[in-house]
Formats: C-alpha cells, sequence, structure tokens
C-alpha cells in the first residue's frame, strides 16, 4: 500500500525541479521510514521528509533519521528545502 503524500509535496518538488542543476526523485512507494523525496545538487544527496507543519515523524521514520548516518532534513515549505540543499533565498 503507497504511503500518504502531503499536500505540499508538489509545490516542494516543482520549485526544487525549477533550479537549473538540481534533479529529485519522489521516493513514496518505499517503505519503513524512507524520506519523501532525494534531491541531487552539485554532486551531493539530499534526503528529504515532507512534513506539513505541526506534523511529526512516525516511529518508522524517527528510527530512521536517527540511524542515518547521510544527511536528512525535515522540510515544512519549499524554502526550508531550498536551505536544506544549500540553495541560499
Amino acid at each position: 500500500m503507497p504511503k500518504r503524500v502531503d499536500i505540499i509535496q508538489s509545490e516542494i518538488i516543482q520549485k526544487l525541479r525549477s533550479v537549473m542543476g538540481v534533479t529529485v526523485f519522489p521516493t513514496h512507494m518505499a517503505h519503513f521510514g524512507f524520506p519523501d523525496i532525494v534531491v541531487g545538487r552539485a554532486g551531493a544527496n539530499y534526503l528529504l521528509e515532507i512534513k506539513m507543519p505541526g506534523k511529526k515523524l512516525n516511529k518508522y521514520q524517527e528510527e530512521f533519521h536517527n540511524t542515518w548516518t547521510g544527511r536528512v532534513s525535515v522540510v515544512h515549505s519549499w524554502e526550508e528545502a531550498f536551505r536544506a540543499i544549500g540553495i541560499k533565498l
């Protein structure tokens, strides 16, 4: 069963894709707490979990975030997504 996609995810993906040199791969079919999107920029990969303001990570997401040794961020807007991947506004 596919996981739910937060309403703001499409806006964040659209804004990220509008930046030259940025690629985005939605991972909504992955399970066990894997973040919502993978973003590539300037040779680096970023894992972003998209949450509506006020929503918290579920237990699988918390476990993933606590054990992942790479970059993973929780974002609530396209502005936060830009900052998470190093784009200054």
